[in-house]
C-alpha cells in the first residue's frame, strides 16, 4: 500500500511540474534586441502628440520629386498648366492663349531650373511659331508655383483628419492645421502619398490649388530641356 501511495505522489509531482514548465513557456522573457521598435516609435509619435496615419501620408516629406501632374488655382486662375517635375528642373506646358497683347511673344512651353530660380520659355508649336528655338527669359516667380511636394513640407504630424473622400475618383484623405491664424485643408492621394488638393484661408480671403496626377516616377531627362528645332 504505501509503495502505491508513493507512486501516486510521484505522478502527482510530475503532472505539477510539467504544468508549469507549460506555463511558463507562454511567457518568453523578452530580452532588449527582441523589442518591437516599430511599437516604441508609434507610441513616441503619439506622445509627441502626432498621428500615425498623417506620419503615414506624409512618407514623401523630402522625397526627390518626380511627377506629372496638371495645376490650376480656380477661380483665380482656372487655365491649365501641365507640369513635368523632377528634381530641381521643370516643364510647364502653358496655356494656349488667343490673344496676345502687343508688344508679347507667343509663348507656349517654359522651363525653371527651380534651385538657380531661372526660367526661360519658347514657342516651339508647329506652323504657329516663326521662331521654335528663339529663347525668352521670365520672371521666376510668376511661373513657379507650389507643387504637391511643397506642401508635404508644411504638414505637422498632428494635423486632423477631416475624413476620407474622392477626387477624380482617386482616394484621398482630407487633413487640415492652423498655424498663427491661417487654416490649411490638403487632401492627400493616399496610394500615392501626394496631396491633388489645397486651400488655405487666411484673413485675405481662400487661395485653392488643384493638382490633376497624370503620372508618378514618368518624367523622362529629355523633357526637361528645349531641344533643338525645325523651323517651317
Amino acid at each position: 500500500m504505501n509503495n502505491l501511495i508513493k507512486a501516486i505522489l510521484l505522478i502527482s509531482l510530475i503532472a505539477l511540474v510539467g504544468c508549469t514548465a507549460k506555463e511558463q513557456a507562454v511567457i518568453p522573457a523578452l530580452e532588449p534586441d527582441q523589442v518591437n521598435k516599430e511599437a516604441i516609435e508609434e507610441r513616441t509619435i503619439i506622445q509627441e502628440g502626432g498621428n500615425p496615419k498623417v506620419v503615414e501620408l506624409l512618407v514623401n516629406k523630402g522625397a526627390i520629386p518626380n511627377i506629372i501632374y496638371e495645376y490650376s488655382r480656380p477661380p483665380e486662375d482656372p487655365k491649365i498648366y501641365k507640369f513635368f517635375l523632377k528634381g530641381n528642373q521643370a516643364r510647364i506646358d502653358l496655356p494656349r492663349v488667343n490673344y496676345i497683347p502687343k508688344g508679347e511673344a507667343r509663348l507656349d512651353t517654359a522651363y525653371l531650373d527651380i534651385a538657380a530660380r531661372k526660367a526661360v520659355a519658347y514657342c516651339e508649336e508647329k506652323a504657329v511659331c516663326e521662331d521654335r528655338n528663339k529663347e525668352y527669359t521670365l520672371d521666376f516667380d510668376k511661373y513657379y508655383y507650389r507643387n504637391p511636394y511643397d506642401w508635404l513640407q508644411d504638414i505637422p504630424t498632428d494635423a486632423e483628419i477631416v475624413g476620407t473622400e474622392q477626387i477624380n475618383t482617386r482616394d484621398v484623405t482630407h487633413l487640415k492645421y492652423v498655424v498663427s491664424g491661417t487654416t490649411t485643408e490638403v487632401w492627400i492621394d493616399e496610394f500615392y502619398k501626394v496631396p491633388l488638393e489645397a486651400k488655405v484661408t487666411s484673413g485675405l480671403g481662400t487661395a485653392r490649388y488643384v493638382y490633376k496626377l497624370i503620372s508618378v516616377g514618368g518624367v523622362k531627362d529629355d523633357v526637361l530641356e528645349h531641344e533643338q528645332l525645325q523651323n517651317y
